[in-house]
């Protein structure tokens, strides 16, 4: 698309509107006057703009799309509206000052509360289950096991009394809900337990929301993620966890919920761990799980929370909020567009040159056309677009993908991070490795994995912070047993630090076994799956499951060391690192970007290059 340049008559035929705060652009004549006058009828006592929950917007589609449209108001009615974040959950004040207000055109000011830390009466309880092996315990057995104990101690504690049960996906809600209700009926007694996830009748979760805010028959809700926060559900007994938390600001949130008559939260942590059946599998002796677990209560114990990533393109988003402000006011601009979702909006990483190539990608598809003014609108392509209801919501449901082994269902699972082909992982208590990802249909082959893998955790789930491993690494060392432990869970913890020390890890970087060596980061997924990525670029048999570890297949020390002197000084660029992944999670509008952008957003959102280039300079140094 060739961009003309703007005579000095049509530039002064363009509106200009003068205001007190920030000077916003003008749009085409003749549609933005009418924009405004009706912006400025209904939003004429706008006084200020409350987020409340904030942190659940950082870094998020709907985060972006949310700071886009206070830009846009902004514009609208031609005047600054002060902006108010809360959270009890936020990391790095200043960057998070900077999202709320990225432009930096207008002061903020950071208030902070005097208590910051979180005093919880905390239980943790352990379980260990074996591995599949050979087909001798199914996986429908397995995780039914896991149910029915973990069930037996929910209803001995939580029967009786108004309370939540998180787990980490649907199929465990349905499960222990299953089970609970059937421990009811079988001693006569009214259900008191109900399920609640995103997948659920909007009655449902309803019917449910009403008894825990009526408080008047007992009810524990055994869910997901929807009754963390924003949910008014009246006041909660205790709060349980089910498996290890991905975030500190995640469990925050979800304790939080509770307590709020005693003035302290309760805090029920289940936490489950594979049986070791040989010698092969001794770094499984880790427990990354029960470490995991014990780092996010440490966090959360002392106030800490994960800074928030502003690194994320979000071209995906950037494609429905252009295509909006076009179909709002019929012809705008690409200059226009730079100044409003760019210099003043949260797209501040599109260049001039990628605006450049974004607008001819969504011209080439008829999203978009250029009039003989210079002026946008939108193509015959774009009409279809933005006229379909599910333009309105820049974010899309998680896609569930099917797992098969030689043509054999597994199971389903929604995969948030990125897979790459003999990437080893863990599905149902069993280790697999990925042969093929099959994007078109959704669909992942698998073949059993044999043993002496690196420890796994589940594949799919949200991403681990930096902070969560460091302070790992800090448990690991340290000699005292935190005292909420049950005897499983101490169990774990001695069987983790004694092979911790054994290994030598408090100053070893790489360990090396028989299938090749282990890199240890201490870092979180997304610059573990960086390093990956880059030692694949060099050749190397590189995966990063989960768990913080890297394995390097069929190589030595020397030459994994040789390779990451290799990367300091030649790093690979972003498109040779999406080679080496499989997008399993692409974002809603990102079909209608060419290849190349597609690719770099999410390159943006995948890899860190910055951290983990600083990761290797550091440790180039101390080996």
């Amino acid at each position: 698309m060739a961009w003309r340049r703007q005579t000095v008559k049509e530039k002064r035929a363009e509106e200009k509107p003068q205001r007190s705060g920030v000077n916003y652009p003008g749009i085409v004549r003749g549609v933005s006057t009418q924009q405004q006058q009706l912006g400025q009828g209904a939003l004429k006592n706008l006084s200020y703009i409350v987020i409340d929950e904030f942190h659940a917007f950082i870094d998020s589609v709907r985060g972006v799309q949310l700071m886009s449209l206070l830009c846009r108001i902004e514009f609208l009615i031609q005047r600054t509206i002060p902006r108010i974040g809360l959270s009890a959950t936020l990391g790095d004040m200043q960057a998070v000052a900077d999202i709320l207000r990225g432009n930096r055109q207008v002061p903020t000011h950071i208030i902070k509360g005097e208590a910051s830390a979180v005093k919880s009466s905390i239980t943790y309880l352990g379980y260990v289950y074996p591995l599949e092996v050979n087909g001798s315990k199914k996986r429908a057995d397995r995780d039914q096991e896991v149910a029915t104990d973990i069930a037996a101690d929910i209803y001995h504690n939580f029967l009786d009394k108004f309370n939540l049960v998180f787990a980490n996906s649907r199929a465990d809600t349905e499960r222990l809900t299953s089970t609970l209700s059937d421990k009811c009926e079988n001693n006569g007694i009214e259900n008191q337990f109900h399920n609640h996830h995103g997948s659920l009748s909007k009655d449902h979760r309803e019917r449910v929301e009403a008894l825990l805010q009526q408080g008047k028959f007992p009810t524990t809700a055994v869910c997901t993620s929807t009754l963390e926060l924003g949910i008014d559900i009246g006041e909660v007994d205790d709060v349980a966890q089910i498996d290890c938390p991905h975030s500190v600001a995640s469990l925050r949130q979800r304790v939080g919920r509770s307590g709020r008559r005693t003035g302290q939260p309760s805090l029920r942590l289940y936490v489950t761990e594979n049986e070791i059946p040989d010698a092969d599998g001794q770094l499984d002796r880790l427990r990354i799980a029960t470490f995991q677990s014990l780092a996010i209560i440490d966090l959360l114990l002392e106030g800490e929370y994960e800074p928030p990533n502003a690194g994320c393109l979000h071209l995906s988003t950037f494609v429905q909020q252009t295509l909006s402000v076009i179909g709002q006011y019929r012809s705008v601009r690409a200059d226009q567009i730079f100044d409003l979702l760019v210099k003043r909006g949260p797209f501040g990483l599109v260049t001039v040159d990628m605006l450049k190539s974004f607008l001819q990608a969504l011209k080439d598809k008829d999203l978009i056309t250029q009039m003989g003014n210079g002026a946008l609108t939108i193509g015959a392509a774009g009409e279809d677009v933005i006229g379909h209801y599910t333009f309105y919501a820049a974010f899309q449901t998680p896609i569930e993908f099917t797992l098969e082994c030689e043509g054999k269902v597994l199971g389903t699972l929604p995969i948030l991070q990125p897979l790459s082909v003999d990437q080893s992982i863990i599905f149902g208590g069993r280790r697999w490795q990925v042969k093929e990802v099959i994007r078109e249909k959704n669909r992942v082959k698998l073949v059993p994995a044999g043993s002496g893998q690196a420890p796994r955790f589940s594949c799919g789930g949200p991403e681990v912070n930096d902070i969560v491993r460091q302070r790992m690494k800090k448990i690991y060392q340290n000699e005292v047993m935190p005292p909420f432990l049950d005897a499983t869970g101490k169990s774990m913890f001695n069987d983790g630090r004694q092979l911790f020390n054994a290994l030598g890890l408090a100053s070893q970087t790489v360990i090396s076994q028989q299938s090749g060596n282990i890199l240890f980061p201490w870092m979180g997924d997304r610059v573990c799956n960086t390093l990956a990525a880059m030692l694949k670029v060099k050749g190397l048999e590189a995966d990063h499951s989960g768990g913080g570890l890297i394995e390097v297949k069929n190589t030595n020390k020397q030459d994994l060391w040789g390779s990451l002197v290799e990367l300091s000084h030649n790093p690979p660029t972003l498109e040779q690192l999406t080679e080496t992944v499989k997008r399993t999670a692409p974002e809603k509008f990102d079909e209608h970007l060419s290849k190349e952008l597609a690719e770099k957003s999410f390159a943006s959102r995948a890899f860190d290059i910055t951290t983990s280039l600083q990761w290797i300079y550091q440790n180039l140094k101390e080996n």
